[in-house]
C-alpha cells in the first residue's frame, strides 16, 4: 500500500468531497420532484412513502396535531 503526501491526499479528498457533493445534490432534486404516489397496501405504509395528510379527521392522528384539536382552548 502507498501512501500519498499530505498535499496530494487533501486534494484527493477535496475533489472526493466536490463529487460526493454533486451526486448527493442532483439526487435530492430528482428525490423532490417525484409526484407520483407510491401505491401501499395499509395506511402505515402510505404515510411512511407519501406523507401525512393534514386534514381535520376523528382519527388519532389529526387529534395530536393543533388542526385536530378538538377540545377546550389552552387557558
Amino acid at each position: 500500500m502507498s501512501t500519498n503526501p499530505p498535499q496530494q491526499q487533501d486534494q484527493l479528498l477535496s475533489n472526493a468531497d466536490d463529487t460526493n457533493q454533486q451526486v448527493n445534490s442532483e439526487t435530492i432534486k430528482i428525490v423532490t420532484q417525484l409526484i407520483i404516489p407510491q401505491i401501499t397496501n395499509n395506511p402505515q405504509e402510505n404515510t411512511f412513502f407519501n406523507g401525512t395528510e393534514f386534514h381535520d379527521k376523528n382519527d388519532i392522528e389529526s387529534l395530536i396535531l393543533p388542526a385536530g384539536w378538538s377540545g377546550s382552548t389552552f387557558p
